[in-house]
């Protein structure tokens, strides 16, 4: 009995060190993606199979060279277990920031860059090597008491006779053999398996917009603009279009809105100097960048976009544009996002280079200083895509103007809504962004005084704005992808003009992110393409609302009529309605759920419900 149970408790060690994990996992995957049995069929069936290739080769080794048999186990052991937990950690990570399985092409660039992603965590690198060789010597000691001299392979070894061991071992082979073949050859096969799904699946295969249903009606109006277009004559003296969108910019925390710090001095100068408009705040369409860009280029709200639109760089390329797409951060590798700003006659991201770490933004000074000189009879369109400010991008040793402060990325990967920061993380959570929007400002006209060098200033029109917001703790929510308080879903918008003189754009005071694509187009051709379902700021508003979502969360903000400036939101999955009236309540401090007419709260209701139907899938 007493040498049953010193092989037995080993044993459960081994099994719990390896499953659980798994189990655990899959319970979190399951919350966050809805899978179903098969996922999890295929997934267990993964890891059975990985650690009966583990306990082979123990067997073997064991057999074949028992003097290093034990050595080969515990590290045999260690490595793959450990492979597996930080796998699920990193998918676990993945999964909370963006409801996604992460896939390798996103994860490569961190991990040939793993010096500079330890500085961008503000972990020192000398602690970074201490905590890596205590883990791997906590595993290894783990897998020392539970593989020791009672480890039951061991003892099989030693008392099987070699036709039965034999035997044994190479019908084990051919088994994992056979299993892992098919897991390679046939990776459908596992849909929604995760490590399928990480190493094996393309990138893009996840990308929503592609299983958003093509509608009859979607199809027409895309054709019809394309149509539209093909008869545009290309207009005479046709300014150069910059467009620069900063990843996660707040406009509340910008200079030219008031904010207390002086944290975008050379945008505000560019006002002062270049405005073609008074700045203004835009809705952007979602809380996160999957959304946020075709919101903006395809000008359309989350429930109305389809796989087929038609985007700003194909329009201009149709009236006789050169498209420069230059982009901080892996777009290629994120789920098919770059697909969004195509086509381009110049495409620049972090994975067409290796100088840079991803998310550095010093990567576009390398992007815009290799441009060609501009030709003046050649109008171009340059789209420039900033990560200073977004919790994921690189803030330089020398962006430390406002302290204390703290990298509160780490602190956003619970999947939780609700952060619970206490104050002394809001100021530390504050002062980091600032200090990346700080930098963005700097940089920013860095780059404006290249391209200028460059001739591309000439006679230009600029629009500096972002993909969506970001929260700060307020309303006890961190980072981005939760929530539509303003925060996360207010961006800037600023027009510039450099050699291009023409009327001021007219401002209003609520606008979608989705007029703004609208609204060059028609300062350059003085038309509008029937796809496009934002509002020129040359024309009155005409809608109802504006409407908003994120996961399973939708709302609109009244733009006209007795209720203009009131918002309303509901959170399907938190059972969570609310109202609040921006013009007195800018802070979203008071909820006027109750005090709105039932037929109106109904109407609101029933418009914000069916988006979110309509785009399943869209926002995670």
């Amino acid at each position: 009995m007493k040498k049953n149970s010193s092989r037995i408790f080993p044993m459960t060690i081994e099994a719990m060190a390896v499953f659980a994990p798994a189990v655990a996992f899959m319970l979190y995957y399951q919350k966050i993606s809805d899978i179903d049995i098969d996922a999890w069929k295929a997934h267990l069936g993964f890891v059975l199979a990985l650690w009966g290739g583990v306990l082979l080769l123990r067997a073997a080794a064991f057999r074949i060279l028992p003097a290093w048999g034990w050595s080969i186990s515990i590290i045999a052991c260690s490595a793959v277990s450990l492979a597996m937990w930080l796998y699920y950690s990193v998918a676990t990570i993945g999964l909370a920031s963006w409801g996604k399985i992460i896939t390798w092409k996103i994860l490569h660039p961190y991990v040939s860059n793993a010096a500079q992603f330890i500085d961008y965590t503000e972990t020192p690198r000398s602690l970074a090597l201490i905590l890596a060789l205590l883990a791997v010597g906590a595993v290894l000691l783990l897998w020392w008491f539970a593989t020791g001299k009672h480890d039951f392979l061991r003892l099989f070894s030693e008392k099987t006779g070699a036709p039965v061991f034999y035997s044994t071992l190479l019908g084990g082979v051919l088994a994992v053999f056979i299993y892992f073949f098919t897991f390679l050859d046939s990776p459908n096969t596992y849909r929604k398996e995760p490590v399928s799904l990480t190493f094996i699946q393309e990138a893009d295969s996840n990308d929503a917009l592609k299983h958003l249903a093509d509608t009859p009606e979607a199809a027409q109006k895309e054709a019809e603009a394309r149509a539209m277009l093909a008869s545009i004559p290309a207009p005479e003296n046709r300014p150069n279009v910059i467009l620069i969108v900063s990843d996660g910019l707040r406009a509340d925390r910008m200079t030219p809105y008031g904010y207390h710090r002086n944290t975008t001095p050379k945008i505000a100068r560019r006002i002062g100097e270049a405005a073609a408009a008074e700045p203004m705040r835009a809705i952007s369409v979602c809380a996160e960048t999957f959304c946020g860009m075709p919101g903006l280029l395809h000008s359309k709200p989350a429930e109305r976009m389809n796989a087929r639109a038609l985007g700003f760089s194909e329009a201009l390329q149709g009236i006789g544009y050169k498209s420069y797409v230059l982009l901080a951060g892996d777009h290629s590798n994120y789920y098919g996002l770059a697909e969004l700003y195509k086509p381009a006659d110049i495409f620049f991201d972090s994975s067409t280079q290796d100088k840079r770490f991803v998310n550095d933004d010093i990567m576009l000074m390398d992007a815009v200083t290799s441009l060609p000189v501009h030709m003046a009879e050649q109008p171009v369109f340059i789209q420039l895509h900033m990560q200073s400010n977004h919790p994921l991008g690189l803030r330089w040793k020398t962006s430390n103007w406002y302290q204390p402060s703290e990298n509160y990325a780490r602190w956003s990967i619970s999947g939780r809504y609700e952060a619970n920061l206490s104050l002394k993380q809001q100021e530390l959570a504050g002062n980091y962004y600032d200090n990346g929007l700080r930098q963005m400002d700097a940089l920013l006209d860095d780059l404006l005084n290249v391209l200028k060098e460059k001739g591309y200033l000439e006679n230009t029109l600029v629009l500096i704005t972002g993909d969506h917001g970001e929260m700060l703790g307020e309303h006890n929510v961190l980072s981005h992808t939760y929530g539509l308080y303003q925060p996360v879903l207010e961006v800037p918008v600023i027009f510039l003009h450099y050699g291009y003189r023409a009327k001021k754009i007219p401002s209003r005071r609520w606008i979608s992110q989705t007029d703004l694509v609208p609204t060059l187009w028609h300062e350059i051709t003085g038309s509008q393409l029937p796809s496009w379902l934002g509002v020129p700021l040359h024309e009155s508003e005409t809608r109802e609302f504006l409407t908003f979502q994120q996961k399973a969360a939708s709302g609109l903000l009244v733009v006209s009529g007795k209720f203009k400036g009131y918002k309303y939101w509901i959170d399907s999955e938190r059972k969570l309605e609310q109202v609040f009236n921006l013009e007195d309540d800018p802070g979203e401090k008071t909820n006027l759920l109750f005090s709105i007419p039932a037929e109106q709260l109904n109407h609101w209701r029933d418009v914000s419900l069916r988006n979110l139907a309509a785009t399943q899938g869209l926002t995670h």
